[in-house]
């Protein structure tokens, strides 16, 4: 008995040990998957380096150091627009001369804007959101590309400056108030709606809420070419540096947070020849950079232009500021 009993504990010891190993195996698997999942999330890219807007569609942008972002994009960015006699929207491609449209940006202590214009040979023009709040105020459906949306028709004095400086008689200008104008839905353009969220809508930007590019992908275009260009070229609203930033690699950046803005790519950036233009001047500088571009960045569903930069939709607000780091999702 004495034998024995020392025997009978330890085979139950072993028994006891088997069976605490074997439950806490799974867990400890578990722990593992997760817990290193979690602290790799999200990766630093770098930093928000340059923002910019541009008040008046097609017309020169305006840098600044900190903006307001909304579900909309960045805020009085492409919120006006021109059209011409048959109310078709103009662009620098047809229309260099917008390139030479300088707009100052004021804003007043209700958060209302005051944009004013200058051009060669043109009185100032200022252009005002409080248009929104005109009792006469006169609205019409404004078309760009594959979205419509609702807009406040600025009135004879915009039309006619635009048209004198333009010499396009029967010019308009429309305002576009987050407020007042029936949005521009992304999920209601025929080529790309499927991209995008119910929620997701635009001003008279083009097809996204915000633009964004980088300089390590710029760098790269530059050492390719024999005249290098400008990011301003390429009309972004966000540009992203950094040293550990790779030329290109915002094309996987699924989905991104910068300061508390939440950013979910929609798609690439194809290319029209509106780069080719100096942004300076509005004069055309041959082929480039469109040239090089589709040598090393074309993509089969775009046809002949070449991918730069991303547009994104914006899945949560904040204020975007200058230096801000740049995370993106990994998960």
């Amino acid at each position: 008995m004495a034998d024995w009993f020392p025997l009978f504990l330890f085979d139950n010891m072993n028994s006891s040990l088997i069976l605490l190993v074997g439950a806490l195996v799974p867990v400890l698997c578990i722990l593992l998957y997760v817990f290193p999942k979690h602290r790799k999330r999200s990766r630093d890219v770098g930093a928000l380096s340059q923002l910019y807007i541009y008040p008046v569609k097609a017309c020169r942008g305006i840098e600044l150091n900190t903006v307001e972002c909304t579900v909309r994009g960045l805020k009085y960015d492409r919120c006006w627009v021109v059209v011409n006699s048959e109310d078709k929207f103009l662009t620098q491609k047809a229309t260099p001369a917008l390139a030479l449209v300088t707009p100052e940006l004021e804003i007043d202590k209700e958060g209302e804007a005051t944009v004013t214009l200058n051009a060669p040979e043109m009185p100032a023009l200022k252009l005002t959101s409080r248009i929104r709040q005109a009792a006469n105020a006169e609205t019409a459906q404004v078309n760009i590309w594959r979205i419509q949306g609702e807009g406040i028709h600025c009135g004879a004095e915009a039309a006619d400056w635009f048209s004198s400086y333009l010499k396009l008689p029967g010019c308009k200008v429309y305002f576009s108030s987050p407020e007042d104008c029936q949005p521009r839905k992304l999920t209601t353009d025929s080529k790309y709606g499927h991209l995008a969220k119910p929620e997701d809508e635009v001003g008279f930007a083009d097809f996204a809420p915000v633009l964004v590019a980088s300089q390590a992908s710029l760098a790269d275009l530059n050492s390719r070419l024999d005249k290098p260009v400008s990011i301003r070229n390429f009309r972004p609203n966000i540009v992203v540096g950094g040293s550990n930033l790779k030329a290109f690699e915002e094309d996987n950046w699924k989905r991104f947070k910068i300061g508390d803005v939440v950013l979910r790519q929609l798609k690439e950036c194809d290319r029209c020849v509106v780069t080719t233009l100096n942004p300076d001047t509005g004069e055309k500088n041959g082929l480039e950079p469109l040239k090089t571009l589709r040598k090393y960045r074309s993509d089969p569903r775009y046809g002949a232009s070449p991918m730069f930069g991303l547009y994104a939709a914006i899945d949560a607000g904040g204020t975007l500021t200058v230096g801000h780091q740049v995370l993106i999702s990994e998960e």
